[in-house]
């Protein structure tokens, strides 16, 4: 399970921890016939930084 936050701008990753939404999404797939081998969640956009910079 991969859920990460990336900026669009400096390309910061940092690694989530949602693991009550992963096994939602894991369950709704299973519910439909769909065996989850890998699940990767990104949220792209701006870091606390990047926004301070930008917001200057």
């Amino acid at each position: 399970m991969h859920n990460l936050t990336i900026c669009r701008q400096c390309g910061y990753v940092e690694e989530l921890h949602l693991d009550e939404i992963s096994d939602q999404l894991a369950a709704l797939a299973q519910r439909q016939g769909f065996n989850v081998e890998r699940q990767t969640i990104e949220l792209q956009g701006l870091c606390q930084a990047c926004r301070s910079v930008s917001n200057a």
